[in-house]
C-alpha cells in the first residue's frame, strides 16, 4: 500500500471532470487498474481517460468509470482509504455470481 503522506499529491483541474449525476459513488479497492479492464470486460464501461491521476509509483488516486448514465469513481486503497469487503458482491452490482 503506498504511503501518500510522503508525496504531495494534487490533482490538476482538468482531471475533474464535473460530470456525472447528484450523487456518484467514490469506491476504494485493490487494484484499481484491474478492476477497470473488469468492469469494461463485464458491464462494458468506459473508462473517463482524462479523469485518470496515478501517483509517481503508479497507483490511482482517482478514475472514473462510465457505466450507462452513471459515473463510478474510484481509487487504489492507500494509507487511510480503505476498502470495504462486500461492497462490490453479486447483490451490490446486480449481476449473479459476480464478485469482484
Amino acid at each position: 500500500m503506498t504511503n501518500f503522506a510522503e508525496h504531495q499529491i494534487t490533482l490538476d483541474a482538468d482531471a475533474i471532470t464535473g460530470r456525472g449525476h447528484t450523487l456518484n459513488p467514490f469506491i476504494v479497492v485493490e487494484d484499481a487498474a484491474g478492476f477497470i479492464a473488469f468492469a469494461e470486460e463485464v458491464f462494458g464501461a468506459c473508462e473517463v481517460a482524462e479523469a485518470r491521476t496515478p501517483t509517481p509509483t503508479g497507483a490511482l488516486i482517482h478514475a472514473e468509470l462510465r457505466i450507462g448514465d452513471s459515473l463510478v469513481l474510484l481509487a487504489d486503497a492507500q494509507e487511510g482509504w480503505r476498502t470495504h469487503p462486500g461492497l462490490l458482491t453479486a447483490g451490490a452490482l446486480g449481476v449473479p455470481n459476480c464478485v469482484w
